[in-house]
């Protein structure tokens, strides 16, 4: 993937002001096998975890289910006021599920979750 799924693309200014997640989704079919599409889904995985920091993978091959949690701080340390409690940075949860729909065809489809962090929440 050379470029994030279509939707809201967070920023450290918009972490501060969505405090609610947003989803968004894309999907595609390759007339290739399963097995080729999967191996390409596991070597671009760790492509993937390079945007975030603290990244968490699980690979579960045999249901085609990939999940990627990363997460991003935009600022750290502890809360002096009423104004750091606000958001201070978001995580980025993906799920890539491939999908055998023939021999020689397969689908991807991957789900994004973005969530903004309270400073509270950066430990979880």
């Amino acid at each position: 993937m050379e470029t994030p799924p279509e939707g809201m693309q967070v920023t450290e200014f918009a972490s501060t002001t969505a405090p609610h997640s947003h989803r968004s989704s894309i999907s595609n079919r390759y007339d290739a096998p399963y097995d080729a599409v999967w191996d390409s889904v596991v070597r671009v995985v760790p492509e993937l975890e390079k945007l975030g920091e603290m990244p968490v993978s699980r690979f579960d091959k045999p249901q085609g289910r990939v999940e990627v949690r990363e997460t991003h701080v935009t600022r750290e340390g502890p809360q002096s006021s009423m104004e750091d409690l606000s958001f201070k940075g978001w995580k980025d949860d993906f799920v890539i599920q491939v999908r055998r729909l023939s021999d020689t065809e397969t689908k991807v489809t991957v789900h994004r979750i973005v969530r903004g962090l309270l400073s509270s929440t950066l430990g979880s």
